[in-house]
């Protein structure tokens, strides 16, 4: 090679490639959403309407505790030589065997669907982490844009589809019809894994370079252009030159961690209460699975999207004013709920109003706390920054389980009152510490 050619930092994807890889991707994604909306948007409502206590249904909410276990997954998956390729479509088989199961179980038995769930979700945190691995070998950092719309935006279709097809199937011709549905698709999935894996990963392009020229490959330069956090620590996992003395002394991670542990607690909070709630007061589960699923998927995939434009703001400011905003939505909510009449649809119409701005909010507020979190890691030496966004979104993670668990215990002993009341109190709270951010973080425009 001459003294004029060096390696540069771009890579090679032929376009029609590429395009062929997106769209499978995107439709990986959109699998890796149905177990979600499954769990989160149709679960509680149909098991609630049958009789099983709030605190019995945290426990499906404890199930993905296996999320959290996912830098040590990955450490195995990513790290020792385990074929990535050949476990990705491999998961696809066992949740086609683990719905096949589901399917001739009695729904009634809430304990063996208890044991199905756990099950699928160890599968699909398992898949993430190669899914994502995967993707980040077969595209270039310039086509990582679009590869984060396919996982923000299909994962979001793909949980839609499955709160909405169950919600209004499931009482109409049962749940195991419904499971043959998503053994199709994920065998679908597997077929659409196994193209994947003869598809090449990108291979580095020559370009020249003047011999005056001043620029340096340094790391730097060899870094990939900002790209969403959850595909940036898929391929990062294990550091063993990091600890948590290491990152709990970059400026902002205490006043961090404890942002993280509460700036959700009100919008989960209310999100999740709500629907619970209706079904209570003698509201249809599949309109109320319905509505609250096309409301807080809809919405929230569009709060989602909002994440370049908070960027370029002034990032405190707007957080203030969100939550502030959320904090006064929560009261509306809470005065609905006191003077709640069944006989009029103000009050139904007017709470789901509510809950579409919240979920709107929330997407602006997960947007700031993404660049909170972004800033973190990128104060800590470089080093250090994988554990350190993976440490930050795993404390995130605890924090919402934990609440989940102490909600559900308030709720069964206190009432919708005094939980929705409180709401107002948590969201009052994360206003007053975003207030309290450090100095670098306000002095950000």
């Amino acid at each position: 090679m001459s003294n004029f050619e060096q390696i540069s930092v771009s890579t090679y994807r032929d376009p029609t490639v590429y395009n062929k890889v997106f769209k499978h991707f995107a439709f990986l994604y959109f699998l890796q959403g149905v177990p979600i909306g499954f769990q989160t948007r149709f679960l509680p409502i149909y098991f609630r309407k049958r009789g099983i206590s709030l605190v019995g249904l945290w426990m499906l909410k404890l199930l993905t505790v296996t999320w959290v276990l996912k830098p040590l997954i990955a450490y195995y998956i990513l790290e020792q030589s385990i074929k990535k390729r050949f476990f990705m479509h491999t998961s696809y088989v066992v949740l086609c065997v683990i719905f096949l199961i589901a399917s001739q179980l009695p729904m009634v038995n809430y304990t063996d669907f208890i044991g199905i769930m756990f099950l699928v979700n160890l599968t699909t945190s398992l898949q993430d982490v190669t899914l994502d691995s995967v993707l980040i070998e077969l595209v270039t950092s310039a086509q990582m844009s679009n590869a984060n719309v396919a996982q923000n935006i299909f994962g979001k279709v793909g949980s839609m589809f499955s709160g909405i097809t169950f919600s209004l199937l499931s009482d109409v011709v049962g749940l195991s019809p419904l499971f043959y549905v998503l053994i199709l698709l994920y065998f679908w999935g597997f077929i659409v894994a196994i193209n994947i894996m003869g598809t090449p990963p990108v291979t580095p392009q020559l370009s020249s370079i003047a011999p005056n020229d001043d620029r340096d490959l340094d790391d730097e330069e060899l870094e990939p252009p900002r790209v969403s956090l959850k595909l940036k620590r898929s391929s990062h996992f294990h550091n063993t030159q990091c600890g948590l003395s290491n990152i709990w002394h970059v400026d902002g991670t205490p006043w961090g961690i404890i942002f993280l542990l509460s700036y959700k607690i009100g919008e989960l909070g209310t999100a999740s209460n709500l629907p619970i709630y209706l079904i209570d007061i003698g509201y249809s589960p599949s309109q109320v699975g319905l509505l609250t699923t096309i409301i807080g998927e809809l919405f929230g995939m569009v709060g989602s999207m909002t994440s370049e434009v908070f960027y370029h703001q002034p990032l405190l400011k707007v957080l203030q004013i969100l939550l502030a905003t959320r904090t006064v939505i929560a009261a509306l909510m809470w005065l609905l709920v006191v003077t709640w009449d069944k006989s009029s649809s103000f009050y139904v119409i007017s709470s789901l109003i509510l809950l579409m701005m919240i979920y709107l909010i929330g997407g602006g507020v997960s947007s700031c706390s993404l660049c909170i979190v972004r800033g973190l890691v990128h104060r800590s030496p470089r080093r250090c920054r994988a554990f350190h966004c993976s440490f930050l979104n795993t404390i995130e993670f605890i924090g919402r389980i934990v609440f989940s668990s102490l909600i559900a215990l308030l709720t069964e002993q206190m009432g919708y009152i005094f939980i929705f009341g409180l709401f107002i109190c948590v969201n009052l709270l994360a206003y007053t510490w975003a207030c309290k951010a450090p100095d670098w973080l306000q002095n950000r425009v």
